[in-house]
């Protein structure tokens, strides 16, 4: 369906507009056009201009989260740039932005760790920009989404970052409170996870004897 009803009619000329030339039913497109950016059967770059193009709301959003769908490492990193910084490409307007990070984050096991990175590399961008722009409660979300992973280097990398950043009397108060819950998480995983693992066993054991019986 990507291929015959997105992207062969939408080929056709260097102006075409997704909300024009598509004729993939409205309420699957943003199904369909994330598995053709997630599997490559479209080129990055193409979306990419598809949606700088597009002047229509709704679909420039579909086209958007559908770019976030991307598997590819250098494709996630030119979004995570673009939601911090205006004058990267493709332009991402502010309300979108912090989204844009968000769908990363939880939708590939890959763009976690990059976002992670990305978080901590480039703290002042996104601080100036949320902050100034839209307040605090914005830049809050994006900490609690970015900072998800509750790995060990995922929590040494953290408190190494909060120490560098000890005088944002803000910034250290909401990472804080992420540490402490990112904590909480591995010492459960920790304790609970290897009986949780032998319970599972044992059952599936159990299972296929009386199967077998």
């Amino acid at each position: 369906m990507f291929r015959e009803q997105f992207l062969e009619p939408c080929s056709s000329s260097s102006e075409a507009m997704s909300s024009q030339c598509s004729t993939v039913p409205t309420y699957i497109r943003d199904y369909v056009y994330c598995v053709g950016v997630k599997y490559e059967i479209v080129d990055f770059d193409f979306m990419v201009g598809m949606y700088e193009r597009e002047v229509q709301k709704k679909e420039k959003i579909r086209l958007l989260y559908s770019l976030c769908c991307t598997q590819n490492v250098i494709g996630m990193k030119r979004l995570l740039r673009a939601s911090v910084n205006e004058k990267a490409k493709p332009v991402i307007p502010l309300i979108y932005a912090d989204d844009v990070i968000i769908s990363i984050v939880y939708e590939s096991p890959i763009g976690r760790y990059i976002a992670f990175d990305f978080f901590l590399d480039n703290w002042q961008s996104i601080y100036y920009r949320f902050v100034n722009e839209v307040g605090f409660g914005t830049l809050n979300d994006i900490i609690r989404n970015c900072l998800i992973d509750s790995s060990p280097r995922s929590i040494k990398e953290l408190e190494s970052f909060m120490n560098d950043q000890r005088n944002d009397l803000h910034a250290v108060q909401e990472f804080n409170r992420q540490l402490i819950s990112l904590k909480t998480r591995r010492h459960w995983l920790e304790k609970n996870l290897k009986p949780l693992t032998n319970f599972f066993t044992i059952q599936i054991t159990k299972s296929k004897e009386k199967t077998a019986d």
